[in-house]
């Protein structure tokens, strides 16, 4: 078995958790449940299980390090010394 190293073993990792999801068909007997998750790598579990939300005070922590990485990451001479190192700076 190919185990998922050609085309569409490549294009099903492409694809995003909730696009895999609503491939499979839990109306269809012909694979089971378990069948339809391993062929589009994804777990039973994660089939099943609503994605965990944010709680505010994660969303309020990455976005103070986004304003604080952002601009850093603008500036390419900085951004450049804090990639290289401290002894850069």
């Amino acid at each position: 078995a190919c185990r998922g190293t050609g085309f569409f073993g490549q294009s099903l990792r492409s694809l995003s958790l909730d696009r895999k999801k609503a491939m499979i068909d839990p109306g269809y007997k012909r694979l089971s449940i378990v069948r339809q998750c391993a062929l589009v790598s994804i777990s039973r579990a994660s089939f099943y299980r609503p994605p965990a939300s944010e709680s505010l005070e994660n969303l309020a922590l990455m976005r103070l390090i986004d304003e604080v990485s952002v601009p850093i990451t603008r500036f390419s001479c900085i951004g450049d010394a804090i990639r290289q190192g401290r002894d850069a700076l």
